[in-house]
């Protein structure tokens, strides 16, 4: 975990950079209550200055968990979203949620989807080019429709 931490530093990609930052950010914020993820948190908090800062924002890649203990019933909810996004578009090539239910007697993975974007830029340029040729036949249609009025009324065109 240190040589992730400290390849923050020495790292091309943002987007990778940036992973690996919210992936320990995350790994440090678990709660150090629950035995299972007591290790792991002390390392990732032993680790966490070493990181280089990252940027936020929806255009970079992230790795994000987060636990609430319910004592009402003892048991952990949590939530994991990840979206990983390539360095040329600020739509994600996939997305990944979980959420389960961990408790001493029960232990429920309610749901879990992935999702892969791959082609919904270019459906997206598509749909703009269809949208504005469509305006443009429009267009044109109107202009033929109102030239041959002023034809047929024998009015002369402006140039």
């Amino acid at each position: 975990m240190q040589r992730l931490a400290l390849r923050t530093w020495h790292e091309k990609s943002s987007q990778i950079q940036n992973y690996i930052y919210t992936t320990i950010r995350t790994l440090a914020d678990l709660p150090a209550s629950i035995p299972e993820y007591k290790t792991i948190q002390r390392k990732a908090e032993l680790v966490s200055p070493l990181l280089k800062k990252s940027k936020e924002g929806y255009q970079y890649s992230h790795n994000l968990q987060v636990n609430t203990f319910i004592k009402m019933i003892r048991s952990i909810l949590s939530h994991k979203i990840q979206f990983v996004v390539g360095e040329d578009s600020f739509i994600p090539r996939s997305m990944f949620a979980r959420a389960e239910m961990k408790g001493d007697d029960i232990n429920v993975e309610a749901l879990e989807a992935s999702l892969y974007f791959q082609g919904v830029e270019e459906l997206a340029r598509k749909m703009v080019d269809l949208y504005f040729g469509y305006e443009q036949d429009r267009k044109d249609e109107y202009q033929n429709f109102l030239l041959n009025i002023l034809e047929r009324l024998d009015i002369p065109r402006k140039e």
